[in-house]
């Protein structure tokens, strides 16, 4: 509306518009470079026009600087500036002072109310937190669910990005309304206000009335992990998506599977495949078939286990991240020195060795625990279901359905820890009539899972 009406006060007074300067959410009173502000004094048009004089300056600092152009300033509801005369700038600069002190008044104002709002232990306006209704205080219940999951998830080893895409795939979306990303659930999990933490100017206040979501005990734990330096992914570090990735083995070389996909007639196809070269020809698997014959396994290996205890080891996780990232690092120094002039390649090498089985071994002691946390929250669920697949088997595809669905919700880390715990997973060449072999761990009969290509 005011650009409206500076363009008809342009056309009443038969000047051409060459250029509008618009500084939008930038106030005149605030301090900030206004860049089109400082473009138009860049420019040093032959004549300004603004829909007041506080529209386009309130700081006395900034009339100088206009002054300094020596142009007529025309505008709409506050007539012509002549800032030619010692009179016409004397009337400018009282109103810029009067206009630097409302602002200043209206700052202090607000300042104090902030600061009445901390004392009672109120947080003070913004964006409207995930967990939260608007107050910011109180928990919206249905989010505050998610976000105590997301703390419960992370505690149990899963990643990040593995909470965050089952968020989205559950079709939970910010309090923005968009998908979930890494960088966005990090500063939720770190926020202290789901402690019920109160900060002002970065430092916990005394009172708060904000309903805290998790206990402190477990905003501390998370916000370890989080912080820790070896957890911490370096620019442009992929997150893991292919839950079978290194898993699933090729039959013809024994090397770990691959993710990757192909164009077939322009659609873009997901695949599990070997790329080792030569020997004989390596498979290669659309990725939902064999993650779907991996679910099937995995709903009948737990149905299996139904009534027993799930033995989880006594051992701390963040113990064991800590032990298997200082091994990992003692590893990179290693291969650091095998590179140096003079060095022993061959003692380097079996020292390399030797540390990647150690930190194996650690990561097989920490897999333990992740499924066996996993294991728990499937028997749960398998429980829940009430036996539907046992009253025949016209119930058994609605029952591994139903199933599938809550395995896909688990965090990645926790399915692939569970798989690697419970199941070998073989991909052989499709000419054999058997793609995919499916067998226990435990060396138990079990009925291979065969699939057509």
């Amino acid at each position: 509306m005011q650009r409206q009406e500076c363009r008809r006060l342009a056309k009443e007074l038969g000047l051409t518009v060459s250029r509008e300067y618009v500084d939008n959410d930038v106030s005149a009173t605030s301090g900030r470079v206004r860049p089109q502000f400082e473009r138009l004094l860049s420019d040093a048009p032959p004549s300004i026009i603004a829909w007041h004089q506080d529209r386009l300056l309130r700081l006395t600092a900034d009339l100088e600087r206009v002054i300094a152009l020596d142009v007529p300033i025309y505008t709409v509801s506050a007539g012509t500036l002549d800032l030619a005369t010692p009179a016409g700038r004397a009337v400018a600069r009282t109103i810029a002072a009067w206009s630097t002190y409302e602002g200043e008044q209206k700052v202090a104002r607000q300042r104090a109310k902030n600061a009445h709002r901390v004392a009672s232990g109120l947080p003070l306006s913004g964006n409207r937190p995930f967990g939260f209704e608007l107050d910011r205080m109180t928990p919206r219940e249905s989010e505050a669910e998610r976000v105590r999951w997301a703390y419960a998830e992370v505690l149990a080893g899963a990643s990040l990005g593995a909470v965050a895409r089952s968020l989205t795939d559950q079709g939970v979306l910010t309090s923005r309304g968009r998908e979930w990303s890494v960088q966005t659930l990090r500063q939720l999990l770190l926020r202290p206000s789901s402690a019920g933490i109160l900060l002002r100017d970065g430092k916990p206040q005394p009172k708060s009335q904000i309903t805290a979501l998790v206990d402190p005990e477990t905003f501390d734990a998370v916000g370890a992990i989080l912080r820790d330096p070896g957890r911490r992914r370096g620019p442009g570090t992929r997150v893991r998506s292919a839950v079978l990735a290194g898993i699933a083995r090729c039959a013809v070389c024994d090397e770990p599977m691959r993710s990757g996909a192909n164009k077939q007639r322009g659609v873009t196809v997901q695949l599990y495949r070997c790329d080792r070269k030569g020997g004989g020809a390596h498979p290669q698997i659309r990725r939902h078939k064999l993650e779907r014959a991996v679910e099937t396994a995995m709903f009948e290996e737990l149905t299996q286990r139904q009534g027993r205890e799930v033995s989880r080891p006594d051992e701390s996780m963040s113990a064991l991240r800590a032990e298997r990232e200082e091994i990992l690092r003692r590893r990179s120094i290693a291969q650091q020195v095998i590179e140096e002039p003079g060095a022993d390649v061959p003692a380097g090498l079996a020292r390399i060795r030797e540390l990647g089985e150690q930190a194996d071994a650690v990561q097989a002691r920490l897999d333990a625990l992740i499924a066996a946390d996993a294991e728990s929250a499937l028997l749960d669920t398998l429980a829940g279901m009430a036996g539907s697949w046992a009253a025949g088997r016209e119930f058994y595809e609605d029952a591994v359905e139903e199933f599938a669905l809550e395995w896909r919700r688990r965090p990645i880390d926790q399915r692939r820890a569970l798989i690697r715990s419970a199941l070998t997973i073989t991909v052989q060449p499709a000419s054999t009539g058997r793609p995919i072999v499916i067998e226990r761990r435990e060396r138990r009969s079990m009925e291979l899972l065969d699939t057509a290509d």
